[in-house]
Order: structure tokens, then C-alpha cells, then sequence
């Protein structure tokens, strides 16, 4: 005779806006990370070779798609990830280059869409 197993309980899901912004920053991250290579790959390859976009871009990427993990798992260091990879390239354009980039429209999207479901992130 078997005895009932117990199982445990199913995890509480996100709720819908984490889930939208969690999704926005997992494209986003994607997209950064092949913009980082479509851009970087050539600049290593021209007459005075830098790897700052491609780094600069990877890093971006891979701090987004970080942030999109903790968005999903409810993590307020996921919302902060977020604003840092967008604040942060900016920042080192001004710094090395002294010109302004603004940040790409959709990076500044999800941005606002974990900033404004920011309550539900704990």
C-alpha cells in the first residue's frame, strides 16, 4: 500500500505587469547583446580598434537579461539593474567620448514599465 505523496504547493506566479515587464527587459537584453556585436565585431576590425562598444553593449545585455530574471522573481534588484544598464552606458559615453547617447527607446521602456510596477517587487 503506498501512502499519498505530499506536493508542494505551486509557486505563486508573478503577477501580470512583473510578467509584461520581466518579458520587455528579456527582449530588450537580447536585442542589446546582438546590437552589441553588430557594432562591436566592425569597430575591432577599423583603423583604430576599440572594444568599448562591444563590451559596453554586452555588458548592458547581460545586466537587462539579469534583471529580467529578477523582475520575474519579484526582486527589487532587478528594478535597480535595470536603471543602472541604462543610466550606466550614458554615463561612460559622457565620460570617454564627452557626448551625450541617449539610451535606446526601448531599453527606456522597459525602464519605465518596471519603474511604474515598482510596488510589486519586494
Amino acid at each position: 500500500m503506498t501512502t499519498p505523496t505530499e506536493t508542494a504547493p505551486p509557486a505563486e506566479a508573478a503577477p501580470f505587469p512583473l510578467r509584461i515587464a520581466s518579458t520587455l527587459c528579456w527582449i530588450v537584453g537580447i536585442v542589446t547583446s546582438l546590437m552589441a556585436l553588430a557594432i562591436g565585431i566592425p569597430a575591432l576590425q577599423s583603423a583604430s580598434p576599440t572594444a568599448l562598444p562591444l563590451i559596453e553593449g554586452l555588458a548592458a545585455g547581460a545586466a537587462v537579461i539579469a534583471a529580467a530574471v529578477l523582475v520575474r522573481h519579484a526582486r527589487r534588484l532587478g528594478g535597480s539593474l535595470v536603471l543602472v544598464a541604462a543610466v550606466l552606458p550614458t554615463l561612460i559615453g559622457l565620460g570617454v567620448e564627452g557626448r551625450f547617447h541617449s539610451p535606446p527607446l526601448l531599453l527606456v521602456l522597459a525602464v519605465v514599465t518596471v519603474l511604474a510596477n515598482w510596488n510589486y517587487l519586494r
